[in-house]
């Protein structure tokens, strides 16, 4: 039986840090759809609130060919109005790709309302 453990070092990809998202956001999303460019990537995400703080909660739940990965936080975030949201128990799909990777529909349903 193998297991895999995702620690607080594999949601890096919660930054706004445009040079090194690509690295933490699959290729593919769970249904085959591809990510977006680099270019159309920025845009969406400079649109959106900026997260301030994240939590994992507990251990991820691992499909059973170890490719894919359900993991809860807990997020705060910060929107263009200065307002502080707060969201817990955040399903957040992972994709095993050499590190784990989020799925892009995960990041961009992480802000409601953006």
């Amino acid at each position: 039986i193998l297991s895999t453990q995702l620690g607080r070092d594999d949601l890096q990809f919660v930054e706004k840090d445009y040079d090194h998202m690509e690295y933490f956001l699959a290729d593919r999303d769970y249904d085959g759809t591809a990510c977006p460019t680099r270019a159309e990537l920025t845009d969406i995400l400079s649109a959106k609130a900026s997260i301030v703080s994240y939590t994992l909660e507990g251990p991820a739940t691992v499909s059973p060919d170890g490719q894919r990965a359900v993991a809860l936080v807990d997020i705060a975030y910060v929107g263009s109005n200065g307002q502080m949201t707060e969201l817990t128990g955040l399903p957040i799909r992972l994709i095993r790709e050499d590190v784990w990777k989020v799925s892009f529909q995960s990041l961009d349903t992480m802000f409601p309302g953006y």
